[in-house]
């Protein structure tokens, strides 16, 4: 999948092919990831948690609609408070998905709030990227 998390120091660094990305201020990232209107991707193709350490875990949905090329693809480092409310479809579709800008509030490790609008999942988290990939015939 497109991107991967690197540890470098002390902090987490998101890089695409080991390549470190540039670190935007939090609330332009936030930006960015409207900009790719993930409400055009209600689909989902997979939701996985995997634990990165004894109390770091990150999170990847990865999202489509089937008249689209492309595929959504959100990772999430440093997850907590994780709350998943699995809908009882067989085709599991997400409402909006909100990315709020939480670093004001001052806490360590913490940078935004996500939830899904009709109540599917919600969890803070340290870092995040989105990003648009090429849907190849073999994936859904």
């Amino acid at each position: 999948m497109g991107g991967g998390f690197d540890r470098q120091g002390p902090a987490l660094v998101l890089s695409r092919r080991d390549v470190p990305v540039v670190s935007e201020p939090v609330s332009a990232r936030v930006d960015a990831f409207h900009k790719l209107t993930p409400a055009s991707y209600p689909l989902v193709v997979s939701f996985s948690v995997y634990r990165d350490g004894p109390a770091d875990h990150r999170l990847e949905i990865v999202a489509t609609n089937s008249s689209e090329s492309t595929r959504l693809v959100m990772q999430f480092a440093g997850i907590r408070e994780l709350a998943v409310a699995w809908p009882p479809w067989d085709e599991v579709r997400l409402d909006v998905v909100e990315i709020i800008d939480a670093s004001h509030r001052g806490w360590e490790d913490i940078q935004y709030q996500v939830y899904e609008g009709a109540g599917f999942f919600s969890f803070w988290c340290r870092d995040f990227t989105a990003d648009l990939q090429a849907r190849t015939e073999n994936q859904v």
